[in-house]
């Protein structure tokens, strides 16, 4: 496990590798100071020594890393990216893209982005959007960035987004529709925060006026909402809700499934369950 850490605070950077830590503290201009195991080891070195430190420390043949996560930090190195990454975990606080842009041919099977921006330029780098399996998590991303984020067709995505109104939800649900290569599996989760003004009807209503009407369906036990796509696929969108009765928060998600994975609700049904309730009801 390897972790590059930029704290503000204390305006130093940290190396971890396997539970050794090497950190950098900020000195005069450009200058650090460089302390391994807790113990100062140089003092007032160029700033350029951490890019030879983590290249030093992972540019080996027959290194393999299991997570490699950069937290708030910009990458080091304009030269080197360690190749065998099984994870790359990115939190973001703010833009890190500009120094992860000289690797845009590198791809890693699973890619994490924790991001609490408002912009994340991030997600346009293909390091990124061409992962085998690509997770977002978002609390105060811009819609755009979003929605202008390339898609991999062979990727699994998840994408968890807070949001406080319902425009990106029916944009991203009208990309996914107007897209002919999305694979079965990609999966995009709205969460509107508790004491939003959320509406269920009203979001299902703005989807049925901008892009086209839906089915009323049900899929895995849920009550879902169905479009069509082409090449047998189908848009399955379903609410779900956590929280309390007083603060509740609700989920949307809009998931790409095989033709015919959702059924349409059976109108007889609900006649027939309100018929034994109102016979009951006149015993």
């Amino acid at each position: 496990m390897v972790q590059l850490r930029d704290d503000y605070a204390t305006n130093t950077i940290s190396l971890w590798i396997d539970g050794q830590m090497i950190r950098f503290e900020s000195a005069a201009e450009n200058r650090v100071a460089v302390f391994i195991e807790g113990r100062r080891k140089f003092l007032n070195v160029p700033r350029d020594v951490i890019g030879r430190c983590v290249e030093a420390y992972l540019n080996h043949k027959n290194i393999s890393i299991i997570q490699l996560t950069i937290r708030n930090a910009s990458w080091p190195s304009s030269t080197f990216f360690p190749k065998k990454v099984a994870s790359l975990k990115l939190i973001v606080n703010r833009d890190i893209s500009d120094s992860l842009r000289n690797f845009k041919n590198m791809t890693f099977p699973n890619v994490i982005v924790d991001n609490y921006c408002k912009q994340a330029p991030i997600l346009a780098l293909p390091m990124v959007h061409m992962a085998d399996q690509l997770t977002i998590k978002s609390q105060e991303l811009d819609s755009l960035d979003l929605i202008e984020m390339p898609l991999n067709p062979k990727s699994k995505i998840q994408i968890h987004q807070t949001i406080g109104w319902n425009e990106t939800f029916t944009q991203f649900c009208e990309k996914l529709l107007e897209w002919e290569e999305v694979d079965v599996g990609l999966c995009f989760t709205a969460s509107a925060p508790p004491r939003s003004n959320f509406r269920l009807n009203r979001l299902l209503a703005q989807i049925d006026d901008t892009i086209r009407e839906t089915r009323k369906t049900m899929w895995n036990g849920r009550k879902s909402w169905t479009l069509g796509l082409r090449n047998n696929k189908e848009l399955v969108i379903f609410h779900r809700k956590t929280g309390s009765i007083l603060q509740p928060k609700h989920h949307m998600t809009a998931i790409i499934l095989e033709k015919g994975a959702s059924t349409d609700r059976d109108p007889r049904a609900r006649r027939t369950f309100s018929n034994i309730f109102n016979q009951l009801k006149i015993r």
